[in-house]
C-alpha cells in the first residue's frame, strides 16, 4: 500500500514540474519581442538638424542654424542647448516596458495619434536632418499613472504610451517625456545676465520722468549706500537688497516680437537702470511698458567703462592678465541687441525703485525732545528773618 501510495504522488509530482516548465516556456514566449529595447532603435541622433514638436493646441519647431539651435517659432532666437540635449537623451535611453493588447476603443482612449487627432495631450515628434529628410517620428499619447496609496498626491506619471510607426503599434515607454513640452516660450535660452551683487560699484536708476538716484559703495566693503541722505533719514535695507541683487540670475519669460514697434512697447517713456562692476562693465537695462500680464518689455546693452588698466602679480605683466573687457562687452552687445526682452513684473520692479521706497524718515514724536530733557529748576534766595528776642527759639 505504501508503495502505490509513492508511486501516485510520485506521479502527481512529476505532473507538476512538467506543467510548471511549460507553463514557464509559454510566458517566456508570450512576452513581446520589443520589451526592454529602445522605442527609436534605429535613431541617430548625431543626424538631427531639426526637431518638430506638435499637439493641437501648439508646435515648436528647433533648427539648427549655423552651428546654433535656435527656436523657429521664437523669430531664430537661441535654444537651450541643455534641454535640447536632456531631451535627446531621454528619447535614445527610454525603453519599452510593455506591448498592450488593446481594442480599437482602448486605443482611441489612450490618444497615439498624429495631432489633430487624438486628444490634447496627444503630440507628435518628428526628426529630420540637414536637408529636410524625415529620421523618425514619435507619437506621444497619454502618460502612465503609478498609484501611490501611501502619498497624499496619489499617482505620478512613470511611463507614456507611445508608437514609431504612426499608431499601428502601440508601447508602453518607460519615460513620461515630460520635458518635450510643446510651448516654443519653454525652449528658448531664458538666461541673460548673472552679476553678482557684490560686484556692484554703482547703480544709478532714472525714473520715467527723469529724476534719478544714485547708489554707490561706501568704504571698504562691497555694500552699496543711497547718495545724498540726509541725517533724519535711514535706507529700507529690505529695498536696497532688492536693488543690489536685481541682475543676479536674471532670466527673461519671453522674447518681444520683432514687428513690435518702440512706442508699442513703451519706450518712448522709458526708465533705465545702469549698473556698473568693478570688473569695468556697465550694464544698461532700459525698461519699456508692460507686456501681456504683468511682464515688461527691455531693451539691455553693456560698455566698458575707463578703469586704470588692471596690473598683474608681482612678476607679471598687466599684458599677461587673460581677461579682455572689451571682447566681453562686444559679446553681450551682439548677444543682446537685435532682441526686446520680457521680463516678470516682480524683477522689473526691483529695478524700478524711487527714492521714497528706499528712504525711511526719522520721525520724531511730538514733545519727546522736551520730555527728554533733565528739568531746570530755579530758584530764588530767601531770606531768613533774625529770631525775635523772647521767642524761645534755640
Amino acid at each position: 500500500m505504501k508503495v502505490k501510495s509513492f508511486l501516485i504522488l510520485a506521479g502527481v509530482a512529476a505532473v507538476l514540474v512538467i506543467a510548471a516548465i511549460y507553463s514557464s516556456r509559454q510566458g517566456t514566449q508570450g512576452v513581446p519581442e520589443a520589451i526592454g529595447k529602445p522605442i527609436l532603435p534605429d535613431f541617430d541622433v548625431t543626424r538631427v538638424a531639426s526637431v518638430d514638436i506638435k499637439t493641437r493646441d501648439a508646435a515648436t519647431t528647433i533648427r539648427q542654424v549655423n552651428d546654433t539651435w535656435a527656436v523657429v517659432e521664437r523669430f531664430g532666437y537661441p535654444a537651450d542647448f541643455s534641454r535640447l540635449r536632456n531631451a535627446m537623451k531621454a528619447l535614445q535611453t527610454a525603453k519599452v516596458i510593455d506591448k498592450p493588447r488593446l481594442s480599437s476603443q482602448q486605443r482611441e482612449a489612450l490618444g497615439v495619434a498624429a495631432p489633430p487627432a487624438g486628444d490634447a495631450k496627444s503630440t507628435s515628434i518628428t526628426f529630420a536632418d540637414s536637408g529636410g529628410t524625415t529620421l523618425a517620428t514619435l507619437l506621444l499619447g497619454k502618460e502612465h499613472m503609478r498609484q501611490d496609496d501611501g502619498g497624499p498626491m496619489g499617482g505620478y506619471p512613470d511611463g507614456r504610451y507611445v508608437s514609431s510607426d504612426g499608431g499601428d503599434t502601440v508601447y508602453l515607454a518607460d519615460s513620461a517625456f515630460s520635458s518635450l513640452s510643446p510651448q516654443p516660450q519653454n525652449w528658448i535660452d531664458k538666461s541673460l545676465l548673472k552679476v553678482n551683487a557684490s560686484d556692484l560699484t554703482r547703480v544709478v536708476i532714472t525714473a520715467r520722468g527723469g529724476e534719478s538716484i544714485e547708489l554707490a559703495r561706501s568704504g571698504d566693503d562691497d555694500s552699496l549706500v543711497l547718495v545724498g541722505t540726509a541725517d533724519n533719514e535711514t535706507t529700507d535695507t529690505t529695498e536696497l537688497s532688492s536693488v543690489r541683487n536685481a541682475l543676479s540670475y536674471f532670466d527673461m519669460s519671453d522674447i518681444a516680437s520683432p514687428a513690435l514697434g518702440e512706442e508699442q512697447m513703451g519706450f518712448a517713456n522709458a526708465a533705465t537702470f545702469m549698473a556698473e562692476t568693478e570688473d569695468g562693465i556697465a550694464y544698461t537695462l532700459t525698461i519699456g511698458g508692460k507686456a501681456e500680464g504683468n511682464n515688461h518689455y527691455i531693451k539691455i546693452a553693456a560698455e566698458k567703462l575707463d578703469l586704470p588698466e588692471p596690473q598683474g602679480e608681482e612678476g607679471e605683466s598687466a599684458d599677461d592678465v587673460p581677461r579682455d573687457v572689451q571682447a566681453e562687452v562686444d559679446a553681450l552687445n551682439h548677444r543682446f541687441s537685435k532682441w526686446t526682452f520680457i521680463i516678470p513684473g516682480y524683477k522689473a520692479e526691483s529695478m524700478l525703485k524711487t527714492r521714497d521706497d528706499l528712504v525711511e524718515t526719522k520721525e520724531e514724536k511730538e514733545g519727546s525732545a522736551e520730555e527728554a530733557a533733565p528739568l531746570e529748576v530755579t530758584t530764588e534766595p530767601v531770606e531768613i528773618p533774625a529770631d525775635p528776642a523772647g521767642s524761645g527759639a534755640k
